[in-house]
């Protein structure tokens, strides 16, 4: 009952907070987008787990045709926050970041023929071994080429997150004594849960895989032990979930566009060091006078 109702509202709060970042969105800046687009993609994983959890005979038809709807989404997490850590640490935008959701649309594309499939046939296919050689092979699709591609691709936009926050906070650390309000500290600690909880699925992912071929035991752990560690690991990820959403309530809102200027923000460029240390803090002061 209680994962029932985390998951419900989890992912009503993860709507609306989408659509409050949107109201507050800078179109110079469009960081606010970003962040909604994250948090929106994040709220829909979520709201589909919500279902699988809840089991509405009333819905049972629908949530059939929403299986593995999924696999697209988890493409979208990596690239979303790294382009919103970019747009928070510099003003320039580059136009090879749409190159970063080349992935998404790809999983779209090879995903269409089984989303197209009836009702009946995704059902079997979820709870019976498949064995006809279309559904053989949506099953290496899905759990095999999908999921070890999602997990490699997050690994690396997370080390890569990592390394531009910890660069910008030495570059504001170096040159200015009052920065709180750039310094993105909040951003680096939801990155470092965001990391913790993305661990705690790739075991739980590991978990189940290797339950599918375990007799009595797996290394002297006992199959039950083992699932009850994955049902552990899951509920952890999706109770942190949640309070991610609350946390970005609290200071994703608060934000300020850091580089709303362009003509401005040239002098402090995260990837340039910095040369005008007195137009920098002019920039400063009009980011505090505005919020």
């Amino acid at each position: 009952m209680i994962e029932f109702i985390a998951l419900l509202l989890g992912s009503a709060h993860g709507v609306y907070l989408s659509f409050a970042l949107l109201a507050k969105n800078n179109k110079e800046n469009n960081a606010n987008l970003l962040l909604a687009l994250l948090i929106f993609s994040f709220s829909l994983s979520i709201f589909l787990i919500f279902l699988d959890v809840a089991d509405i005979p009333a819905i049972s038809g629908i949530s059939a045709h929403l299986i593995w709807l999924d696999a697209p989404i988890a493409f979208l997490y990596g690239p979303l926050l790294y382009i919103y850590v970019q747009k928070l640490t510099s003003s320039s935008f580059y136009k090879v970041n749409f190159l970063h959701f080349i992935p998404f649309f790809l999983v779209v594309v090879l995903s269409i023929p089984f989303y197209v499939q009836s009702a009946e046939f995704k059902l079997a296919w979820v709870l019976h071994t498949p064995t006809s050689q279309l559904g053989l092979w949506y099953l290496t699709l899905f759990e095999t080429i999908f999921v070890v591609s999602e997990f490699v691709l997050i690994t690396i936009y997370f080390l890569a997150v990592y390394h531009r926050l910890i660069r910008h906070r030495k570059e504001i650390a170096d040159n200015f004594s009052n920065v709180e309000k750039i310094s993105l500290t909040w951003l680096l600690r939801l990155s470092s849960t965001l990391g913790f909880l993305f661990i705690c699925w790739l075991l739980c992912v590991i978990i189940e895989y290797s339950l599918d071929t375990c007799s009595g035991s797996i290394i002297g752990v006992s199959c039950g032990a083992l699932e009850s560690t994955a049902n552990i690991l899951m509920r952890m990820n999706e109770y942190g979930m949640v309070a991610c959403f609350y946390l970005i309530s609290i200071y994703g809102l608060n934000q300020p566009a850091i580089f709303n200027d362009k003509s401005r923000a040239s002098s402090i460029e995260i990837d340039h060091p910095f040369n005008d240390s007195e137009s920098v803090c002019s920039v400063i002061d009009t980011q505090k006078q505005q919020v």
